[in-house]
């Protein structure tokens, strides 16, 4: 069981105030679980601020604080934002750092849109620093991550050439930094009535392990190259109010690893859905992911899920 709770009011546009409180699995004690943060936050001479601290009300340990602060403009087109991170070895509740035994951590970035020659081009680039207390073995972080793509619309379908690149050192000094970069071209025409269709390709090197992958994590960085291809083919059409989609997606992975240790993968993926409302939707769907080893191997999947947004 958990519950939240937030209050915040502005007084100007200079400055407001907001209180945050979360209750997590409450024991006998109630405020074993309990956190509570008291924050400032509004806009200064065209800066974006804010300034959190967070109590975490555990008796059994000390140093159960938590900082944020955070700071973001635009010079345009660039926006640049920062970010300073500090949690005491006490704070448990809700990790804000790559790893919770680790003190403060620093971030920062800068992005840009611009329009070049009927291209629409984005850039952004981030640096993140994690720092570990004096005498531990957990050793320091330093990420950096760099993201660009640029869309042409004047063709039957927007064409977008992406890329990105991130490198990661985590560990005591004598670490060496661990790479990953991908290069991707796709097209796509994405109408939510009518016909939709799409293809990529890409080739990824170093691909991410985790499904829900972090450039700030060193361990989310593996060593398999892949070259990915995908194609999607769609139609959604209006039936008696509802919204009815048709959707069938496939995507080959071929690895640059042995086929006997790393085989390529096709995947066959067919979602019906059903939207009752703009807000709610019903999905139906089933897979088959064909693994081409020796002997070959298939793997049958469905899914049904009910998304509410409110």
């Amino acid at each position: 069981m958990q519950a939240a709770a937030a209050l915040q009011y502005k007084f100007m546009p200079e400055i407001g105030v907001r209180l945050t409180g979360a209750l997590q699995k409450p024991t006998g004690q109630m405020f074993d679980n309990y956190v509570a943060g008291i924050g400032l936050f509004g806009t200064v001479v065209g800066v974006e601020y804010s300034a959190d601290v967070v109590k975490d009300f555990n008796p059994a340990v000390e140093n159960d604080y938590l900082g944020v602060v955070t700071a973001k403009t635009t010079f345009e087109p660039v926006t640049i934002d920062g970010k300073f991170i500090y949690q005491g070895d006490g704070y448990r509740v809700a990790n804000q750092l790559v790893d919770a035994g680790r003190r403060f951590g620093v971030e920062g970035g800068a992005k840009a849109e611009l329009d070049l020659l009927g291209f629409g081009v984005e850039f952004e680039g981030r640096a993140y620093y994690e720092g570990a207390p004096e005498g531990s073995t957990l050793g320091n972080v330093l990420a950096f991550k760099a993201n660009a793509s640029a869309t042409y619309d004047e063709f039957f379908a927007p064409i977008t050439l992406s890329a990105q690149y991130v490198a990661n050192k985590t560990g005591d000094a004598d670490a060496t930094f661990r790479h990953h970069a991908m290069a991707k071209l796709a097209i796509a025409e994405d109408q939510k009535v009518g016909p939709r269709y799409g293809a990529s390709v890409a080739y990824v090197k170093n691909v991410f392990t985790a499904s829900s992958p972090s450039w700030k994590n060193v361990t989310h960085i593996g060593t398999d190259d892949q070259v990915q291809i995908g194609a999607n083919v769609g139609y959604g059409v209006n039936w008696s109010g509802a919204k009815v989609d048709l959707d069938y997606k496939a995507d080959f992975v071929m690895t640059t690893q042995p086929a006997e240790t790393k085989p390529s993968t096709l995947t066959h993926k067919v979602d019906v859905g059903y939207a009752f409302t703009d807000n709610v939707k019903l999905t139906l769907g089933g897979s088959v992911k064909q693994t081409f080893s020796t002997p070959a191997a298939n793997a049958f999947g469905y899914n049904a899920g009910l998304t509410v947004k409110f």
